[in-house]
């Protein structure tokens, strides 16, 4: 996603970080908690290489994902979304 800018909702700021070579925008909550007690995930802006292609090729791919929203705030319900 080169030339993108990680731009996070109002109520989350971007912060930066790193380990070892690599380095990263991550969005967090000013109080350090989870957003929506977990269910709604970080995002990240990668600064340089992306470790994913440091891996070696892998014949294992996502297939779904399942999500069981308990606080009824994003989902409907349990919703498991298939990818291509």
């Amino acid at each position: 996603m080169e030339g993108r800018r990680l731009n996070p909702p109002d109520a989350v700021q971007s912060a930066p970080a790193a380990r070892g070579d690599y380095r990263w925008l991550i969005t967090i909550r000013p109080d350090g908690l989870p957003q929506q007690a977990g269910a709604v995930p970080s995002l990240i802006q990668w600064q340089g290489p992306h470790p994913g292609d440091a891996l070696p090729p892998s014949p294992w791919r996502l297939q779904a994902l399942f999500s069981d929203d308990r606080l009824g705030a994003t989902l409907t319900g349990p919703r498991t979304v298939h990818l291509p």
